[in-house]
């Protein structure tokens, strides 16, 4: 891949809140303001808020030619979470001239005479579940209509706001997650690329880049490319850039031929071990695993430490120990009993007996006290060396 995607910016969602900043409640929800939410947190099949009303109807008739007295009842079901707020009846009737004739109605306790007129009448209505409609007609034949409006009852608006509350903390939620599971993977990502180093496709497009670089340069015969176009800072004024036309239109000619004359995205190549390289100062690369130590090692810690005394007759080697030391070299003594590591050191003895590294500087100029660097020695068998005789 030439051009690897870079990570966008994460933004953490922000709680769902109120204008004012307060934490967003259900009763917060309106049908007018509730999309503002859906949108923001893209929530993903919202309920719609119930239609603020609802009719419902009945009707009823009867035919014939005859006057006959007629009875009928029955009900007006109400939608779930509705209530009825306003009945209109629509009513008309036929009878002999001259004959008995009657029409009455009754819906939710409320009376409706038809008996000398025809058309329609309204009234209010209060009731959930069903309305009770009752019909007394004595006529030739007869006809009833009932509309029923139905406002939602405040129990359903706060069902529907509830619901739309949930779903839109369902979505935050979610959104969240994802927020703080694509942080985790960048700041492993970030943590893997300190330990193991960066992305592959990053590494190989570098590796292009500069050998693309170092290609220009044998071609060109440049030990660099730095293509200036800007004319030299005139001293004693503000350091503005400014650029040289002649110079950019000369390198812009330069870089146009170096990058369409050749397909670089097609380049191939080979990398070869590290090992032909020379590291800094010229040296040639190591190609062991570990670093070669540039110090004479340490001597091995031990239980105590002495500082030798000096005496020409009394500090003669063992027989049975190896060569002595030269200065700035460590060497083990061996002998029967014990085994010593000693090592001649420029260092000053230790303040204390039972210090090993802490040091002080002491001359003596009297004869024979330590006119030449002392020598310390660790026992591990034994508090007295076989070779120096140190204790």
């Amino acid at each position: 891949m030439e051009n690897p995607p870079q990570d966008s910016e994460l933004v953490k969602p922000q709680a769902p809140a109120t204008p004012d900043g307060q934490p967003l409640r259900p009763s917060y929800l309106t049908r007018w303001n509730y999309t503002e939410f859906v949108a923001r947190y893209r929530v993903v099949n919202a309920p719609a808020p119930p239609p603020s009303t609802r009719t419902v109807t009945f009707s009823d008739k009867q035919d014939g030619t005859t006057t006959t007295n007629f009875g009928r009842s029955g009900k007006i079901e109400i939608p779930e979470g509705y209530a009825a707020k306003s009945v209109t009846v629509q009513a008309t009737h036929l009878f002999e001239a001259g004959s008995v004739h009657n029409f009455h109605i009754v819906i939710g306790g409320q009376l409706y005479v038809y008996t000398d007129i025809f058309g329609a009448k309204s009234g209010t209505a209060a009731a959930e579940k069903e309305l009770s409609i009752s019909i007394a007609v004595t006529a030739l034949c007869w006809s009833v209509g009932v509309d029923v409006e139905c406002v939602v009852t405040p129990e359903a608006e706060a069902r529907w706001q509830q619901s739309v509350y949930d779903a839109v903390i369902a979505a935050y939620q979610q959104q969240l997650a994802e927020y703080n599971e694509r942080a985790a993977q960048r700041e492993l990502q970030r943590s893997t690329n300190q330990q193991f180093g960066r992305n592959p496709l990053v590494n190989r497009r570098v590796e292009r880049d500069e050998l693309k670089k170092w290609v220009i340069m044998m071609l060109a015969k440049k030990p660099d490319l730095n293509l200036d176009s800007f004319q030299p800072p005139v001293p004693k004024t503000p350091p503005e850039p400014i650029l040289d036309l002649d110079k950019a239109n000369a390198n812009g000619k330069f870089i146009r031929f170096l990058e369409n004359a050749f397909e670089w995205q097609n380049m191939l190549y080979v990398c070869y071990p590290h090992m032909w390289g020379r590291g800094p100062g010229g040296s040639p690369r190591s190609t062991s695993p570990t670093r070669t130590p540039t110090s004479p090692p340490s001597c091995a810690p031990a239980p105590r430490a002495s500082r030798s005394r000096s005496g020409p007759a009394s500090r003669a080697p063992s027989p049975t120990s190896s060569t002595p030391a030269t200065s700035g070299t460590a060497t083990t003594c061996r002998g029967s009993t014990t085994t010593c590591t000693c090592r001649s050191s420029t260092r000053s003895p230790p303040t204390s007996a039972s210090s090993t590294t802490a040091s002080r500087t002491r001359r003596d100029p009297s004869p024979g006290r330590w006119s030449s660097p002392p020598t310390w020695c660790w026992s591990r068998t034994s508090r007295t060396c076989p070779r120096c005789g140190t204790r």
